[in-house]
């Protein structure tokens, strides 16, 4: 059973629903005041970890993977730009361009 469901089964429809509307209309009207509220509420090791099994947020670990990752692509754009060919006496170059950007 997932955990949405075992919520819902548990408060009911109708409560899931009362619920979420009563949080809802606590929060600040600012996006900026709400973002920092639900920052902090996300910031909790356990509710983090139930959103990452959801889906909904990532985990710190594979931010940071994302991040590398980023910074690899962005170092092979700059590689790949180094090589395109300015000449026609270039082969090498051109060839090893051509075959990066198929």
């Amino acid at each position: 059973m997932s955990y949405r469901r075992a919520i819902i089964t548990h408060l009911g429809a109708d409560g899931l629903y009362t619920g979420q509307k009563r949080v809802l209309q606590t929060f600040p009207e600012t996006p900026v005041k709400k973002a920092a509220i639900i920052e902090t509420v996300i910031d909790s090791p356990r509710t983090a970890n139930i959103l990452y099994e959801k889906g909904v947020c990532i985990s710190g670990e594979r931010k940071r993977k994302l991040d590398l990752a980023i910074d690899v692509i962005e170092g092979i754009k700059e590689n790949v730009n180094e090589l395109k060919p300015t000449g026609t006496s270039e082969s090498k170059k051109k060839a090893a361009y051509d075959s990066i950007t198929m």
